[in-house]
């Protein structure tokens, strides 16, 4: 409709959170299924992790090379150290997939 420059009935809404309060979630609602609980309108596919080498006490490695700690924040991590470390990414090689998507 908005594309078609008339107004919605409502805006579309999508809710999806981290690991602590998913769980306080599922238990207050009863459910595994919080997608249902709030009639989601976007549909999720795939991991939502990603892709991630596990490098041991708690420690994640992405697809660009960043380590991240997920011993206090369990799903999102806190990164470790900067990849590039300063003004210019000269000399940093991203991943295969982000450079068939960004040639």
């Amino acid at each position: 409709m908005v594309l078609d420059g008339r107004k919605p009935p409502y805006v579309s809404w999508s809710f999806k959170f981290t690991y602590e309060p998913t769980v306080m979630l599922q238990e207050h609602f009863g459910t595994e299924d919080l997608d249902g609980v709030h009639d989601n309108h976007i549909l999720r596919l795939g991991s939502d992790i990603g892709f991630f080498d596990n490098l041991g006490n708690h420690c994640f490695r992405d697809v660009f090379g960043v380590v991240c700690d997920r011993s206090i924040d369990k799903d999102i991590g806190n990164p470790k150290e900067p990849v590039i470390t300063g003004p210019s990414s000269r000399g940093y090689s991203f991943p295969t997939a982000w450079k068939e998507i960004h040639p």
